[in-house]
């Protein structure tokens, strides 16, 4: 057998420098936020401090012929942790997949563990979905009741979806009717059923009720 045209699997492998970018495969990559932009987009650097602009982020669906949105839009805040990914590897389209609930400087992780004692007890069932807002509100999705809280954490109401039933603390306005079908109470009278008597005029009171 012709020793050169045997195969040899001991032959050294032959390597190709990647010359451009669009040679290598980007792979997915932490990074962070550094500017917040219009139409769901962001610049972001990541953790080996190459910047990227105009990169997309997470949003609802938008149906572009009758003008409306399906889903949920959720804000993007400056220096917050973020998972870039890139389609089919390319530098060329990053799109940022994930965002984290923490910042990404090590000197703000301070306040990471501020707000997680603050709110531990509403965080640890691992079964409600909690949507909070910057201004201190807010509304817990738990076992068959979504339940509205305040800056303080106080409940100021609730859907119970067992008893259906709601309970609001304040006041409540309505514009239009309200049509009610059951008993409304006062304390421990109901309106429906009381008579009471009024006087508009000099003739004296006159009794008021439901029909007889």
């Amino acid at each position: 057998m012709n020793k050169h045209s045997s195969f040899d699997n001991n032959a050294p492998e032959i390597k190709r420098e990647k010359g451009t970018l669009d040679d290598r495969n980007f792979p997915p990559s932490l990074g962070m936020i550094t500017l917040v932009k219009e139409r769901f987009r962001a610049d972001v650097i990541l953790q080996n401090g190459e910047p990227y602009k105009n990169v997309r982020y997470p949003g609802p669906y938008i149906d572009g012929k009758l003008n409306t949105a399906h889903g949920r839009s959720e804000p993007v805040k400056m220096n917050q942790l973020c998972l870039v990914e890139f389609i089919n590897g390319s530098y060329r389209s990053p799109i940022i997949s994930r965002l984290y609930p923490f910042f990404a400087k090590d000197l703000e992780l301070e306040n990471l563990d501020l707000w997680w004692n603050k709110f531990r007890s509403f965080l640890i069932s691992g079964n409600d979905i909690i949507d909070f807002h910057s201004s201190g509100y807010f509304v817990r999705q738990t076992t068959n009741r979504i339940e509205i809280y305040d800056g303080t954490q106080v409940l100021v109401g609730y859907i119970d979806l067992t008893a259906k039933s709601l309970q609001w603390t304040g006041d409540i306005n309505v514009t239009g009717n309200l049509n009610v079908s059951g008993k409304v109470m006062a304390g421990t009278v109901d309106l429906a059923l009381h008579t009471h008597d009024y006087t508009d005029s000099p003739i004296g009171p006159s009794e008021t009720g439901p029909a007889k």
